[in-house]
Order: C-alpha cells, then structure tokens, then sequence
C-alpha cells in the first residue's frame, strides 16, 4: 500500500469514511476495496477533483448496494448524508487549467503556488494547507513555502554568516529550534 495516500480495505463495519476538510489529494492515489461492504456514499466524493486528473488507482464503486443521497446544497458530492459532509471542490469557478488545484474556496482567483486545497485569501499565509514545508511566523501566522530558510547566507563579502531568519527542518515544519518541534 505504499503508493496509496488513502486506502480503504477490509473494514467491514465502516458505513461512511468522513472527512469533509479533505480537498486535495497531492502525493499518491486513492484505493478503496469492496471487502468494505457497509461503506457508503464512496462513489459521491469528488475523487477526480481532488487528483486534479491523476490517475485514481482503484476506486469499487459497485459496493454501493446501500443508496447514499447527499444532502441538496451539496450539488451531489458528498461524504454522507449529513448537511455538514459536502465535498468542496477547490477549483468551482476558477480555472483548473490556469489554477491547478490552488484556487481560492469561494472566488475565482488563483492562490498562491505554494497552496494545497484552496485557500481564504491571497498570498503564501492564506492556504487551507502546504504543498511544501510549513514556516510559522513571528506573529503566529503560517506561511507556505517550498523550503525552509537556510540556516546560513553570504554577506555583501560573499562569506557564510548565520541568517537571523534561517529555520530547520522537522518534518513538514520549519522551526527557530529544537524546542519549538510539537508546539
């Protein structure tokens, strides 16, 4: 299942998968199995807009012997029944072509590069998540950006001097120090 970001096998009491805030899909495929036989509502997510026309690995579709409708504001993808189980496509209204899967969830403009599912504003600290490291600012807020800022730089003499704004890596997350991994 390495090659799987989500995958869905051999749960035979699970009825609905829920996850409403899931809206992109970046690295990997979806795998979901009829050995799930009480699994609804897995034919209603918008599998192909959150790969953004990535190939779906293996999706059974044909296990849903128990009906799923989804609630009406939610234009037919849905994760359950419920009012709040909408999916949300994070590119209604913009342009795929131009936008990717970055597209602002409820205008028409294109977020920022560094953005994975949409955001709520423009620029790199408006992203529902990152498409590369995490880096939290001094006033709390989040930045997406594709690396984390080297620890070192060259001064105006070209020799390596510690960058005051430099970061380590951890994970997904850009942190001062040490101390700062889990908060």
């Amino acid at each position: 299942f390495n090659k799987y970001a989500l995958a869905i096998n051999s749960n035979a009491g699970l009825q609905y998968f829920k996850a409403p805030q899931l809206r992109s899909i970046e690295l990997g495929t979806v795998y979901i199995t009829a050995s799930s036989p009480q699994l609804r509502c897995s034919n209603k997510i918008g599998w192909s807009d959150m790969m953004a026309g990535r190939p779906i690995t293996n999706i059974t579709t044909g296990l849903e012997s128990n009906p799923c409708t989804c609630d009406s504001s939610c234009n037919g993808k849905c994760f359950g029944p419920g009012l709040g189980e909408c999916y949300k496509n994070t590119y209604l209204g913009c342009s795929a072509i131009q936008c990717g899967k970055r597209c602002n969830l409820t205008s028409s403009f294109c977020c920022h590069a560094q953005c994975a599912g949409g955001c709520s504003g423009r620029g790199d600290t408006h992203c529902v998540s990152c498409v590369g490291k995490r880096d939290v600012l001094a006033n709390g807020d989040v930045r997406c950006v594709a690396s984390c800022p080297a620890l070192t730089r060259l001064d105006a003499q070209f020799r390596e001097v510690a960058n005051p704004a430099g970061r380590y890596n951890y994970k997904l997350d850009c942190v001062r120090n040490c101390s700062d991994v889990g908060q």
